[in-house]
């Protein structure tokens, strides 16, 4: 029974990574940044002077 444990365990914490990307990947899709800033986004010098670049 505690080897059944310890590969569940092991199964959902190496699933844990690809799961929050795949989250965190359909949140942005859904809600994309409206505005630009520098906590997350395409945020090079260039691309934060303004909304055209």
């Amino acid at each position: 029974m505690e080897e059944l444990l310890f590969w569940l365990f092991t199964l959902m914490t190496a699933l844990l990574i690809p799961g929050c990307m795949i989250g965190f990947g359909r949140h942005f899709r859904d809600h994309p940044p409206g505005e630009i800033n520098g906590g997350y986004g395409y945020r090079t010098a260039r691309s934060m002077r303004n909304r055209e670049t």
